[in-house]
């Protein structure tokens, strides 16, 4: 567990209004639970101990939608890829089927 997970509900009003701001530049999908999971998974990927709320809250209004937008279509690719794979034939199953 990230140990930001802490401050989940402390935070929720600023993961909101940045939800709202992203609604404003027409991006209507983005929640707060992807935004958190954005946090969780790129700024913080790496924390051995809890910032300072002020540092998370910093964190959340710092989020730009093209550091975002970059995140959440890499994160496609990679479901993407790893989805293939398991479906992916190799040269024998190939020769199985001709």
């Amino acid at each position: 567990m990230n140990p930001n997970e802490k401050y989940r509900e402390q935070v929720q009003p600023f993961l909101t209004s940045k939800c709202e701001e992203f609604k404003l530049l027409d991006y209507h999908n983005v929640t707060e639970d992807l935004l958190w999971n954005y946090l969780l998974e790129m700024k913080w990927r790496r924390l051995t101990e809890a910032s300072r709320l002020h540092q998370v809250v910093a964190d959340i209004t710092g989020i730009r939608v093209s550091d975002y937008m970059n995140y959440a279509s890499l994160d496609v690719i990679k479901k993407s890829a790893h989805h293939s794979k398991s479906f992916a034939l190799n040269k024998e199953d190939l020769k199985e089927l001709f």
